[in-house]
C-alpha cells in the first residue's frame, strides 16, 4: 500500500515501509493552500487548493482571476504532472473536499461573488454558498 499526502504545499508520497517515493512543490508570493486530495485507479493523484496570486505548479503558472481562486492538480503515481487549472473570477472560491467515482472528479466547497467552470458562470446569492462540481478525468468541467 502507498501513502500519498499533501502537507503546507509539498505534494510527495512514501512506500508501504516508509521510503520517500517523490515530492513536488508549489508556490506564489501569496497565500495559497492544498486543501485535499484523491487518487484515481491508476495511481494519479488529483490535488485540489486555492490561491490569491498567481501560482506556480511545476513549471505551468495559473493566473489568478479573482480574490481566491481554485486549482486542480493532477500528477501521475511517480510524481509527474500530467495537467493543472484553475478556476474563479470576481471573489473567492474554497474547495474543500474532493473524491474520484467512475473516473470523474467532484469538488464541493464554497464560495462568494462570481466563478466560471469554462463557460458556465454562477453567482452566490448570499455571502457565502456552496458549490459540486464534476470534472472530467483531464480537468474539463462537466456541463450538460
Amino acid at each position: 500500500m502507498r501513502l500519498t499526502l499533501l502537507i503546507l504545499g509539498l505534494f510527495f508520497s512514501n512506500s508501504s515501509i516508509g521510503q520517500m517515493q517523490w515530492i513536488n512543490t508549489g508556490g506564489s508570493v501569496e497565500s495559497e493552500g492544498a486543501l485535499g486530495l484523491a487518487t484515481d485507479s491508476n495511481g494519479n493523484v488529483i490535488t485540489i487548493g486555492s490561491f490569491s496570486e498567481n501560482l506556480s505548479i511545476q513549471g505551468t503558472t495559473l493566473n489568478v482571476q479573482g480574490s481566491d481562486d481554485m486549482f486542480l492538480l493532477k500528477t501521475d503515481a511517480n510524481g509527474n504532472p500530467v495537467w493543472s487549472t484553475s478556476f474563479g473570477q470576481q471573489g473567492s472560491i474554497n474547495p474543500v473536499s474532493v473524491i474520484i467515482v467512475n473516473d470523474f472528479i467532484y469538488v464541493s466547497g464554497d464560495f462568494n461573488g462570481t466563478i466560471a467552470f469554462d463557460n458556465m458562470t454562477i453567482q452566490s446569492t448570499s455571502s457565502s454558498d456552496a458549490f459540486i462540481a464534476k470534472f472530467s478525468s483531464d480537468g474539463t468541467p462537466y456541463i450538460r
